[in-house]
C-alpha cells in the first residue's frame, strides 16, 4: 500500500517545484518547441543507439537539476511496461527472411528484432524528453504555452482539468482502496478471484464517482459563466531574441541528430 500511495504521488504534476535552475525558468514556449522537435527526431531516427544516448542524457539532465533518480524511474514505470509490450509484440509478428531464434514454435526474425529494438528506443526516449518537460514546467505554463501556439482552446481546457482532475481521482482511489483493505477486502485469506472481483468492485465504484464529480464540477462552471471562448490560463509576455534564438538552436539541433542518425545507418 504503500508504494502505491507513493506512486501516485510521484504522479502529482501541481506539486512540482520549479523556478529552481535556469532550465526551469526558461520560458515554457521554448521548451514546449524543444521538447516537440526533439520528439519528432527522435520518431525519425533509424539506429537504436541515437534514441538510447537522449533518454540517458534526459536521466543525466534530471538529477543534474534536482529531481531524485528514485522519481524519475517510477514515472517511467508505465510507459517501459508499454514499451515492452510493444516489443513483444513486434518481435513475435513481424516477418522477414533471416531467423535468429526461434520460441515455442514462434519464428524470431533478424529484421523483426532490429525494429522492436528501434521501436522500443524511440518509446522510452520520447518519454524521457517529456517527464522532463513537464518536471520542469508549470501545468499553467504549459496550458498557456499550447494556447499561445493557437492550440483550440476546448482542447487546452480540457487537458488542464484532466490532469487536475487525475490525480484527485487517484487520490480518492487510494481513499477507498485502504476503506477496503481495513475490512479485510485484500485479506491473504482471500482467493485470488475473491481480491480481483473486490479490486474490480472498487473500479467501478470509483468510476461513478468520477462520472458525479464531472458533472458536479461542469454544472459548477457554468453557474460561475464558463463558456467555450473563456480563457482558463493567462497570456505570455514577449519572447526576447536570446530565447528566439535558443528555440531555433533546438530546431537546428533536432534536425542535425536526424542527420547525424541517418548516417549512422539502419535496420
Amino acid at each position: 500500500m504503500r508504494d502505491f500511495s507513493e506512486l501516485i504521488e510521484d504522479l502529482d504534476f501541481e506539486r512540482l517545484v520549479v523556478d529552481e535552475t535556469a532550465l526551469h525558468r526558461l520560458d515554457p514556449r521554448i521548451k514546449l518547441l524543444g521538447a516537440v522537435g526533439l520528439i519528432f527526431a527522435v520518431v525519425s531516427m533509424v539506429h537504436p543507439g541515437t534514441p538510447l544516448l537522449i533518454f540517458f542524457l534526459t536521466l543525466i539532465v534530471s538529477v543534474a537539476i534536482g529531481i531524485p533518480l528514485n522519481t524519475t524511474l517510477k514515472r517511467l514505470i508505465a510507459p517501459l511496461t508499454i514499451a515492452i509490450v510493444v516489443f513483444i509484440v513486434v518481435l513475435l509478428t513481424y516477418g522477414g527472411e533471416e531467423v535468429v531464434a526461434e520460441f515455442m514454435g514462434v519464428q524470431i526474425y533478424k529484421n523483426g528484432l532490429d525494429l522492436a529494438i528501434l521501436i522500443f528506443a524511440r518509446i522510452i526516449a520520447s518519454v524521457s524528453v517529456l517527464n522532463l518537460l513537464i518536471a520542469t514546467t508549470r501545468i499553467q505554463d504549459a496550458l498557456a504555452a499550447l494556447r499561445w501556439f493557437r492550440v483550440p482552446a476546448i482542447f487546452v481546457d480540457l487537458t488542464g482539468m484532466m490532469i487536475r482532475y487525475v490525480h484527485l481521482l487517484s487520490r480518492e482511489g487510494v481513499r477507498m482502496y485502504r476503506a477496503q483493505q481495513t475490512r479485510s477486502g485484500f485479506s491473504n485469506r482471500l482467493s485470488y478471484v475473491t481480491k480481483m472481483h473486490n479490486l474490480g468492485m472498487l473500479g467501478g465504484a470509483l468510476l461513478l464517482r468520477a462520472f458525479s464529480r464531472g458533472e458536479r464540477v461542469y454544472l459548477a462552471m457554468l453557474s460561475r459563466g464558463y463558456r467555450a471562448d473563456s480563457r482558463i490560463v493567462s497570456g505570455f509576455r514577449p519572447i526576447s531574441l536570446k530565447e528566439t534564438l535558443l528555440g531555433s538552436f533546438i530546431i537546428l539541433s533536432s534536425f542535425l541528430l536526424v542527420i547525424l542518425d541517418r548516417m549512422m545507418g539502419g535496420i
